[in-house]
């Protein structure tokens, strides 16, 4: 089995993408959160992405991601929801910040975003994996507790937790889920239910890939990780970005 090093130290872990820039924005008035911004060349305007981590905080794999996203000619926005708060993992039941608290940190990253000169204001997505899948989720749902009126153009989730949602549920964006049939962190059946409830929204895809576990996309990782398998599955990975790309391209370009 192949090993990873899940806590490389932070200033390594950024130095593998010299492009992203550190950003300190606000939450609230009372915390800050950090981001890493990655941009295309040039003075744009761009659209934007912005991406949020799984349960383990910041990984490599989402540089990864901003690098072909900047390629692809986004702004990619990596909201570290943990280590501003002292936190550096919340896998598990009942840890803070849950994946609804993380849904304020998606949209005050927004929030900065808007004030950048080279964003298209009118065209960020939101990109969330396992825990920040979640996350991305919610923010997708009408739901009146949450009031959201400015919501993200797109939302994109990979191998989350899919929670039970209502009949007839609304979505404020188009949103895209990708999961591994073998996932066994986050069941895709669970996921499956929402073809139904979510039907009256013609934006709405769920792809399960048969084979592929949690982290399908970790370029090289097969370990163990809270009991769970996270293993790399090649075609998922080679075949999710073509989704990625393309459902971005369908409504941010």
């Amino acid at each position: 089995m192949k090993k990873i090093l899940w806590f490389i130290p932070v200033f390594i872990l950024f130095s593998f993408c010299s492009s992203s820039k550190a950003i300190q924005f606000k939450l609230n008035s009372s915390q800050n959160l950090k981001g890493h911004l990655v941009k295309p060349e040039g003075n744009g305007p761009f659209p934007a992405v912005v991406i949020m981590h799984g349960c383990g905080g910041m990984h490599q794999n989402y540089f990864e991601w901003a690098e072909k996203l900047k390629k692809w000619g986004y702004v990619s926005f990596i909201v570290d929801s943990l280590s501003p708060r002292g936190v550096y993992r919340v896998c598990g039941k009942g840890k803070k910040p849950n994946p609804l608290d993380r849904v304020q940190d998606a949209f005050a990253a927004k929030r900065y975003l808007l004030k950048l000169p080279f964003i298209k204001k009118d065209k960020i997505a939101l990109l969330g994996f396992s825990h920040g899948g979640i996350t991305s989720i919610i923010s997708s749902l009408k739901l009146e507790k949450l009031k959201i009126k400015n919501p993200f153009s797109v939302v994109i989730a990979f191998y989350p937790y899919c929670f039970n949602i209502k009949e007839n549920q609304q979505l404020n964006n188009p949103l895209m889920i990708l999961i591994g049939q073998a996932d066994d962190w986050t069941p895709a059946h669970l996921c499956t239910v929402y073809k139904n409830k979510l039907a009256k929204n013609k934006d709405f895809i769920l792809k399960i890939y048969p084979d592929a576990h949690h982290g399908f996309d970790w370029e090289g990782v097969d370990v163990k990780s809270n009991g769970h398998v996270i293993r790399e599955d090649p075609d998922a990975f080679t075949d999710s970005q073509k989704m990625v790309k393309m459902f971005l391209s369908k409504y941010l370009q």
